[in-house]
């Protein structure tokens, strides 16, 4: 599995998740899958790999999202390769935990396509927070990099997240990259005000600011290319 292929990405992950969490008697909702798989996403960042989940994150009602998670997860049910069964918790609120379908109850995990490198990054984050419910997924997932410069930025839902900064990045650093966007959308917004072409002297420095950015994307694709080959 490769950055960008998609929803296949989706439903490889989605699923070996599920199946993981069977297998280690996790309960697995719809709303830990999301969490999850964004967290085994960030280390895939801290790692330094390509491979990731598919997942274009964004910051909705509450936390990491993208609607493409869901549509796969009841694509699964429809095929009939996940099954919802309700579940009741201690307090009385009903709620439906996703398991495999009996025919890939005694697959072992580990077997549906995703990058081996990827998948011991989903195995290690399933041991350490698989357990946790899904309120003290989202909790955590808050306090994360990407998550913590969202909310900075305005407090705006529905911006899409940061996914570079990883799960061990440097605050300081999330909000100078903050600061950086700030000053560049300022400038931006002020030229699409101008009426003729003004003054080209801070193209210079507008340069200059997205050049970390743009030598970090030249070493992933050099990267990406290089493992390709």
């Amino acid at each position: 599995m490769e950055k960008g292929s998609g929803e296949s990405s989706i439903s490889q992950s989605v699923l070996e998740l599920i199946v993981y969490g069977a297998v280690h008697n996790m309960h697995i909702t719809r709303t830990k899958v999301l969490k999850l798989l964004y967290l085994v996403d960030l280390r895939a960042v801290d790692e330094g790999l390509t491979c990731r989940s598919g997942i274009d994150w964004e910051w909705y009602n509450y936390g990491p999202f993208d609607r493409a998670v869901l549509a796969v997860e009841d694509t699964l049910v429809q095929v009939g390769a996940v099954v919802k069964e309700r579940r009741q918790s201690a307090s009385g609120t009903e709620y439906f935990e996703l398991v495999p379908a009996p025919q890939f109850q005694p697959r072992q995990p580990g077997t549906f396509g995703l990058d081996r490198r990827y998948y011991d990054l989903l195995v290690s984050v399933m041991d350490a927070y698989g357990h946790l419910t899904a309120k003290q997924l989202g909790d955590f997932a808050y306090k994360t990099p990407p998550m913590l410069l969202a909310q900075d930025d305005d407090g705006a839902r529905g911006v899409k997240l940061d996914m570079s900064l990883g799960l061990a990045g440097d605050r300081r650093t999330s909000r100078d990259k903050l600061r950086g966007l700030r000053r560049l959308r300022t400038r931006r917004q002020a030229v699409r005000g101008q009426q003729d072409e003004g003054d080209l002297s801070q193209l210079r420095d507008e340069v200059a600011a997205v050049a970390s950015a743009r030598r970090a994307a030249t070493r992933t694709l050099v990267g990406s290319d290089e493992q390709g080959a």
